[in-house]
């Protein structure tokens, strides 16, 4: 899929690839800031994806937007998805996330940890399962890039999602225009499988990202 994806952005002269870098940042422009909603705590669960560690098992400036934009939304339920993706001696993304919230004042049994899933598929497969027996709407937050990703794989999953962005603003820097360029490759890449996928009828293919 990756060489057919890689195929396909230079058969159309980078047209499809430029489409999904232009939603990626309407995405992260159009996003509500994660925030209280009306000085309210949100009614469903404030969720935060994972993202990897580093090799001391500290965590990201990313990771921690993440989770200091679930800070500020507040409520009483906060689930973390992460596995561990460097090694078995590593902690898992989720119990990381944990500790930092419940060094600031979170409560430990206001945050579910998942610590299987590796990516961000599997992230939102988890979570959709655990959606379809509560009957809730999630409230991701995650970074301004990850944004779009984050809602098309939902879609693509069958359940609806809040998205609420870590950062105040778009940040205009270099590093983020690089994740964003990441973020397109990765749509782009989603949906030449999936076509390809429901063209030749392969179950199998689409059961990895459905």
């Amino acid at each position: 899929m990756l060489l057919l994806s890689t195929a396909g952005l230079l058969a159309t002269a980078g047209i499809g690839y430029a489409l999904c870098l232009a939603r990626v940042f309407r995405e992260a422009r159009g996003t509500a800031t994660a925030e209280r909603f009306d000085g309210a705590p949100p009614t469903g669960p404030v969720v935060v994806p994972g993202f990897a560690l580093r090799k001391d098992g500290g965590l990201r400036p990313d990771f921690e937007s993440r989770l200091a934009g679930a800070l500020r939304l507040g409520g009483d339920r906060i689930i973390l998805v992460g596995g561990t993706r460097a090694g078995a001696d590593m902690p898992s993304e989720a119990a990381a996330g944990s500790a930092w919230l419940t060094a600031r004042g979170v409560p430990p049994d206001a945050i579910r940890c998942e610590t299987a899933s590796r990516n961000t598929v599997e992230n939102l497969r988890f979570l959709r399962d655990l959606i379809a027996a509560e009957g809730e709407v999630p409230i991701l937050v995650s970074n301004r890039y990850h944004l779009a990703r984050l809602g098309i794989l939902a879609r693509g999953m069958g359940f609806r999602v809040t998205l609420r962005a870590a950062e105040a603003a778009v940040p205009r820097t270099p590093a983020f225009l690089a994740k964003a360029c990441l973020e397109a490759f990765y749509i782009h890449w989603y949906y030449t499988g999936r076509w390809i996928a429901r063209l030749i009828g392969h179950r199998g293919m689409l059961s990895r990202i459905s």
